[in-house]
């Protein structure tokens, strides 16, 4: 493990449309399935993020979000 000093950073930038146009949400249900942010657009169009702190990713991180699909 990396020194704090030398961990990468991430900066993420999001524009977007004004909120009052687009709805966030979390999603959990009984199962314990589960998905970070999900944005509902206009027209009802979806858009299912899920967020991760972590050096690698696995299949397994995204089993939520397949879930979701």
């Amino acid at each position: 493990i990396l020194p704090s000093s030398q961990q990468p950073r991430l900066t993420l930038w999001v524009f977007m449309r004004p909120l009052d146009k687009i709805d966030i949400f979390h999603y959990r249900d009984y199962s314990k399935h589960e998905v970070d942010i999900i944005l509902e657009g206009p027209g009802g169009n979806l858009v299912a993020i899920e967020v991760k702190s972590a050096q690698s990713l696995s299949h397994s991180d995204f089993k939520n979000l397949r879930y979701f699909k």
